[in-house]
C-alpha cells in the first residue's frame, strides 16, 4: 500500500587510509575526506553476501575480493568516488545489506567496494499518497516501520528486511512479499523515482522519474 519512492543515491565521506598500492593511495587522496578502508578484515568481510547458500556460486566467488572499501555519507561523496575511480580506471561495486544469494555485490575484478550503510535517512514522506523518499542505504525494516506508524506499508518487501537495504532491494531484488498483488519490484508504481550518479570523468547526478529511465535502475 506504500508507494515507495526510493532515492537511490550513491553516497560517501570521512577520513582516509593509505595502501601499499600506489593507485589506491592516489584514490584515497582524491576522494578525501571520504573514509577509505584497506585493512584485511574490511576488504575480506565486506565482499561476502549469501551466495554461499548456492554451492556452484560458493566455489565461483570464494577468491573474489575488493582492494579497498569506500564509505560515503552524501551524494557529493559518491560523486568523488565515481570520478576518482573512473579517472584511475578502477571498478566500483555498491554494497547494501549483502543479502543477495546470487553474488550481486561481489567485486569480480577487485577495485572499490562502496559500502552504502551510512546513507540511511528518510528524506520525505507524503502521508496522503503514501510516497516515501529515502536514501539507498536505509534498512527496509526502518522503511516499513516508519510507514506503518503513518498507516501505510510497503507494497513489496522481503523476509530479509531487517538486513536488506531499500537501494539493494530495488537494484538487485526481483519479487517479494506482496508480489502476488503488486508484481515485481520493477513493475509500475513500486518505484516512482531514483537519484543516480553516473560513472564518468565528470559524474552527473540524475533525477529519474520516467518508467523507461527507471528500467535501467531496477533489476
Amino acid at each position: 500500500l506504500l508507494s515507495s519512492h526510493c532515492k537511490t543515491v550513491r553516497v560517501a565521506r570521512c577520513c582516509t587510509y593509505s595502501t601499499n598500492n600506489d593507485i589506491y593511495t592516489k584514490f584515497a587522496e582524491m576522494v578525501q575526506p571520504v573514509k577509505v578502508l584497506v585493512d584485511q578484515h574490511s576488504t575480506k568481510s565486506m565482499n561476502r553476501d549469501k551466495y554461499d547458500m548456492t554451492c556452484p556460486l560458493k566455489e565461483k566467488f570464494q577468491d573474489k575480493f575488493c582492494d579497498v572499501v569506500a564509505v560515503p555519507n552524501s551524494t557529493e561523496d559518491i560523486v568523488k568516488i565515481n570520478e576518482a575511480a573512473y579517472k584511475l580506471g578502477i571498478p566500483v561495486v555498491a554494497r547494501g545489506g549483502g543479502t543477495s544469494v546470487r553474488g550481486q555485490c561481489i567485486p569480480w575484478q577487485g577495485g572499490v567496494l562502496m559500502n552504502m550503510k551510512h546513507l540511511q535517512k528518510e528524506l520525505e514522506f507524503d502521508t496522503y499518497s503514501g510516497v516515501m523518499r529515502c536514501q539507498a542505504g536505509r534498512l527496509m525494516a526502518d522503511v516499513e516501520n516508519s510507514a506503518k506508524i503513518k498507516g501505510w506499508e510497503m507494497r513489496v518487501t522481503t523476509p530479509t528486511l531487517h538486513h536488506a537495504t531499500i537501494g539493494g532491494f530495488f537494484a538487485g531484488g526481483r519479487f517479494g512479499i506482496g508480489s502476488a498483488k503488486y508484481g515485481a519490484v520493477s513493475d509500475f508504481g513500486n518505484l516512482l523515482g531514483a537519484t543516480v550518479v553516473t560513472m564518468e570523468s565528470e559524474p552527473r547526478v540524475l533525477k529519474l522519474t520516467e518508467p523507461n529511465e527507471l528500467a535501467g535502475v531496477v533489476n
